[in-house]
């Protein structure tokens, strides 16, 4: 049996709806904040795994080993606490602290708040997002640093995401738009633009009654633009009619509608323990190029099975679990 973990045991997970031959198989991407065994793999803190619903196996997909400090000495301890997939082994990551990532080259060096597109079959990394050019304090002066719990690319190019704690990024008139740990705000990185997406206020008590959740640490978007969602409350209701979830539970919600369901059960990850956090989500929707064209590069030493697996992701498509 693993070890419980009751504060964030479970840092990431990407949801990755993967067709194979004639079935569609689910693939959950995991990390932990510590050492975790799922789905008979051992794995360490900021690893994030490829486990198979299906046939109850998993597999290294990144591995924390590549995270790196400023000499490029590999091995450096870096959470991982938001993921958007690419596909074609690349991934979006935001880290809970800064660090170095990327062979020699193709190194960067990231801050709490910066999201690193990085390459998991060629290892090289560039920053796509620098959260300190665009979190701003209460006077609108940017140079702020803000742990970006969740996040999505929109298919317009924007930012969803949530914070760790409250924070500010500039509004459509150029002012301070302040939001807190359960709002969901859509970002123009281009235009430097925020909106609210999805207040806080669609969180309810056992009643009815609004309620702010502790925090919303995960999000991610279907392909008919419902939005995925994972409080760290104990328990928290939505929609209407009004639906109950547990911690952990992977939350699809209908804004246009207000309707709610179970998209993916805590259950599923958290079979030996409870009040288990996932920290971050993803649904990779990508068809692979009628005819695509060989890689003439070398892949370094750093690619693992895993890896390649979810750079050969192509055929993808969504199961959607009620209850």
């Amino acid at each position: 049996m693993m070890t419980c973990r009751i504060a964030r045991a479970f840092a990431v997970a990407m949801v990755l709806l993967t067709a194979a031959s004639a079935a569609q198989a689910t693939t959950v991407y995991v990390t932990t904040a510590a050492q975790n065994t799922v789905g008979g793999l051992s794995f360490g803190r900021g690893d994030v795994v490829a486990y198979d619903m299906d046939t109850d196996t998993a597999t290294l997909a990144f591995s924390s080993y590549y995270f790196r400090n400023s000499n490029g000495r590999l091995n450096e301890v870096v959470d991982v606490i938001g993921v958007h997939a690419a596909g074609f082994g690349k991934v979006y990551l935001s880290m809970e602290s800064g660090g170095y990532l990327g062979a020699d080259g193709y190194r960067v060096h990231f801050r709490p708040g910066d999201i690193v597109l990085y390459d998991t079959l060629l290892d090289r990394a560039e920053l796509y997002f620098v959260g300190r050019e665009h979190f701003v304090n209460a006077s609108g002066v940017p140079g702020v640093d803000e742990n970006i719990d969740g996040f999505h690319i929109m298919s317009n190019g924007h930012l969803l995401l949530t914070t760790a704690a409250g924070a500010r990024l500039l509004d459509v008139n150029g002012n301070p738009l302040f939001f807190t740990n359960a709002d969901l705000i859509e970002y123009d990185i281009g235009a430097k633009q925020a909106s609210l997406y999805l207040s806080d206020d669609v969180w309810r008590d056992k009643n009815g009654n609004t309620e702010e959740p502790e925090n919303v640490d995960a999000l991610g978007m279907l392909c008919d633009g419902e939005t995925l969602l994972m409080s760290t409350a104990s328990a928290s209701w939505l929609g209407d009619p009004l639906k109950s979830f547990s911690n952990g539970d992977i939350i699809a919600y209908d804004k246009a509608n207000d309707t709610a369901w179970t998209f993916l059960s805590a259950d599923v990850f958290f079979k030996h323990c409870s009040n288990d956090n996932i920290d971050g989500l993803s649904i990779l929707y990508v068809s692979p190029p009628d005819n695509p064209e060989p890689i003439e590069e070398p892949v370094p030493e750093p690619v693992t099975m895993a890896g390649m697996l979810l750079g050969l992701a192509g055929l993808v498509g969504y199961v959607r679990r009620r209850r």
